[in-house]
């Protein structure tokens, strides 16, 4: 039996794939995806495998039951990949072509008029998460690529939501690799030294959590990081917003702009920007 996430102690439901006895796993039987081309909804079942396989799955269906066999088939077919031969890590995710502009109508988007075929689009990640170029899984196989200078660059809307959900402290249930996540805190908590956002201590024994704690209820540490964070954006509200709208209509900017609308909402209520 997988270890299941702590949101689901009192569902009835329970995964019917054997799963190792390692992997972390959740579900759900109305979630909503989001992508460039539109949205849908479906149920999902998620796994969290620490066999070498990869490091996350995400498996979709009309119901759990069809989105969990999804899921268990990516988690057999990379296993397999792990354990004859290994995986072929790569930085560089390799995207769908968009739609070319000058498509000749025949609805494939990969040849331009002149019958050049149009180059995949390719996203790198430096932030060592890789995909294998012989299965798809995907993990943290890499160091992190660090940018010179970039503990000066300004927060953004990801890092702050971060920081104002509690991110600077170790949970006792987290499972990521506890060295280079401790790197990641601690740069964020320099970072915010550097830019004048005073937050509380993460490793004062008042804010430390119990094994049993609820992973989805705000504690002290959590609603003072919040606070903190909203103060912080009251001074910083028109360069984040800009910055936002710069992403036009990606998802990266459909999250940021939810985030953004939720500190804002939080500083008006407590006073420190007018209401619009």
């Amino acid at each position: 039996m997988p270890r299941i996430a702590p949101q689901h102690a009192n569902d009835p439901w329970r995964p019917l794939r054997a799963w190792p006895d390692t992997c972390l796993v959740q579900w759900g039987g109305k979630g909503v995806v989001l992508s460039e081309s539109g949205s849908y909804g479906t149920a999902f079942f998620e796994a969290f495998p620490n066999d070498g396989s990869g490091g996350y799955l995400r498996g979709e269906g009309k119901t759990v039951e069809e989105a969990e066999a999804d899921c268990f088939s990516q988690w057999q077919r990379q296993h397999a990949c792990h354990t004859t031969g290994g995986h072929r890590w790569t930085r560089a995710r390799r995207l769908k072509p968009r739609d070319d502009p000058r498509d000749d109508g025949a609805g494939s988007g990969s040849h331009s008029r002149r019958g050049r075929r149009l180059g995949a689009r390719v996203h790198t990640y430096t932030n060592g998460g890789c995909f294998c170029l012989k299965c798809g899984a995907f993990a943290t196989a890499m160091a992190e690529v660090v940018e010179l200078g970039a503990w000066k660059a300004p927060f953004s809307v990801s890092e702050l939501e971060t920081i104002a959900d509690g991110g600077l402290r170790q949970e006792p249930w987290e499972r990521r690799d506890p060295v280079r996540w401790a790197k990641y805190r601690r740069r964020l908590a320099l970072r915010a030294k550097l830019h004048g956002l005073k937050l509380p201590d993460p490793n004062h024994p008042a804010h430390a959590l119990a094994p049993d704690a609820d992973p989805f209820e705000d504690d002290v540490y959590c609603m003072a990081c919040r606070e903190a964070v909203v103060r912080f954006y009251a001074k910083e509200h028109l360069r984040l917003r800009d910055e936002a709208s710069a992403q036009g209509a990606s998802i990266g900017g459909f999250f940021d702009g939810l985030h953004l609308a939720s500190f804002h909402r939080d500083a008006v209520s407590m006073g420190l920007l007018p209401a619009e």
